[in-house]
């Protein structure tokens, strides 16, 4: 049986799941292209995959 707090066993439609994706992509591509603009990159990408860690092991 599943933990149901696990976020692997939310379903895919659930909206608090998907916000946090999209808030971790919108992170992370900003964070890169921060890097070559003259703004702190590094403060971008790392909450964005620490958000996306939930979702995706590569992530981790």
């Amino acid at each position: 049986m599943t933990d149901p707090k696990s976020p692997r066993s939310r379903s895919a439609s659930d909206p608090l799941r998907l916000a946090a994706i999209a808030t971790g992509w919108l992170l992370v591509v900003a964070g890169i292209a921060a890097l070559f603009l003259p703004l702190p990159g590094l403060l971008l990408l790392v909450p964005g995959l620490a958000l996306l860690t939930y979702e995706y092991v590569w992530a981790a």
